[in-house]
């Protein structure tokens, strides 16, 4: 197995089982969920490096992961869902938090105005 897929199983399961799930059985269903496949497939594969045009090399206020941007933005439009299901869905859906990387309860709380600026600078690009 290369460095690089260790790491990723590392990581994978380090961030699987950062929700302390219990019992076994939760982390199961988890790990079989079609959220964790979301994260393996699309998130585990998004290149940040592609979006680097898109902020500045000046110290200044922070930026969201552009991973989670983009995997919420691909999230979002899989399941239908409008603004307001997605960010309920990041604030309060375990799997969802899954599918997006986000293994801290605290991470990604102010993801809303960072989501709809990324997205309309996005649009504009395009």
């Amino acid at each position: 197995m290369s460095n690089v897929s260790q790491e990723r199983k590392t990581f994978t399961k380090r961030h699987l089982w950062a929700f302390q799930l219990d019992p076994k059985s939760l982390q199961k269903e988890a790990s079989e969920s079609e959220e964790h496949y979301f994260y393996e497939v699309i998130f585990s594969n998004i290149d940040e490096s592609r979006f680097s045009v898109l902020y500045s090399d000046n110290a200044s206020r922070p930026n969201s992961a552009v991973n989670c941007m983009v995997a919420s933005l691909i999230f979002q439009y899989r399941k239908t869902w409008t603004y307001t299901e997605l960010f309920n869905n990041l604030r309060f859906n375990i799997l969802t938090r899954l599918a997006l990387g986000l293994d801290d309860l605290k991470a990604c709380l102010s993801v809303r105005q960072h989501y709809l600026t990324f997205k309309s600078v996005c649009l504009f690009i395009n």
